[in-house]
């Protein structure tokens, strides 16, 4: 039997000149098809003004209706059939959207909180709530079509406090209870952070949360779409990148830091990832966010 495609759909394909972030009217057209099963790279947040309908999230059937906030993380499989009438906002970020603020802020940063695989994935506030959500996305919007100095940093603050207030409207609400796979995957990615300095070998994991290397790598697959080698690479990256930009260590130091003896490997394992050496991501970086 053929497996079947699943599209997966990345907010730029320049990740360096252009700024991982988006806010788009819910309405808008997207470029590809939101009624087809399909996958993002990065998060998303629905807000909708107006509307109704069915959103399927990783099979689950969602109810789309007014004053509700959808969440949506890397790699789940969605897809919508909303009302004509509907509308709304879009919020789209990266985790690198996030590497602009300093290490302190970025450890800050409510990112577990958009792991849907282990909290619910819709927030249903009450219309006070709602409204105060909104103005958020509106001074959002102003900052985003205004782009006045320093306008990054400003939209980059409003988000980190809309997250919050998302996290705080999410834990008053959701009651549902983890299925085993999700737990475990969670605790994956709690001990992923504890040690992906030191280890890169999924051999490591699968034994610190007592489950084969096969179980482990099934259980992550279905629920991220990634395996547990891509989310390993992926957050080494990110790191990789916060020390490039924010401090003034070598791109050799930066390796030993990450674990990498081999500085040329270093080099050549970044630059698969990224298309640029860690030096010119270096350079590129500092000019966007450091002007």
């Amino acid at each position: 039997m053929n497996a079947i495609h699943i599209p997966q759909i990345n907010l730029s394909s320049k990740a360096i000149s252009e700024q991982p972030f988006k806010l788009e009217k819910l309405e808008a057209k997207a470029g590809y098809n939101s009624h087809a099963p399909h996958r993002h790279s990065h998060y998303e947040l629905f807000f909708f003004t107006c509307g109704g309908g069915l959103h399927m999230i990783d099979f689950e059937e969602i109810e789309i209706a007014e004053g509700h906030v959808h969440i949506l993380s890397p790699g789940q499989i969605h897809y919508m059939h909303r009302h004509p009438a509907s509308s709304g906002w879009v919020l789209k970020f990266t985790s690198e959207f996030f590497i602009s603020a300093s290490f302190d802020t970025a450890k800050q940063l409510p990112i577990p909180f958009l792991n849907n695989s282990v909290s619910a994935s819709v927030i249903r506030p009450d219309e006070n709530s709602f409204a105060a959500l909104m103005q958020l996305v509106d001074h959002i919007r102003e900052e985003y079509q205004e782009q006045e100095s320093g306008f990054q940093e400003v939209i980059l603050n409003y988000v980190h406090v809309l997250l919050l207030k998302c996290r705080r409207l999410e834990s008053a609400t959701s009651s549902i209870a983890d299925s085993a796979e999700k737990q475990l995957f969670h605790t994956f990615q709690q001990t992923l952070e504890a040690f992906f300095k030191e280890e890169n070998r999924v051999t490591f994991y699968a034994k610190a949360l007592a489950v084969s290397n096969d179980k482990l790598n099934q259980v992550v697959k279905s629920v991220s779409g990634s395996t547990p080698g891509e989310m390993i690479a992926s957050r080494l990256l990110l790191e990789a990148k916060r020390w490039l930009l924010h401090s003034e260590k070598s791109i050799k130091e930066v390796a030993y830091l990450l674990n990498f003896q081999d500085n040329a490997y270093f080099n050549r394992w970044f630059k698969k990832r990224e298309n640029c050496s860690p030096g010119e991501f270096r350079t590129a970086s500092r000019e966007k966010y450091h002007e």
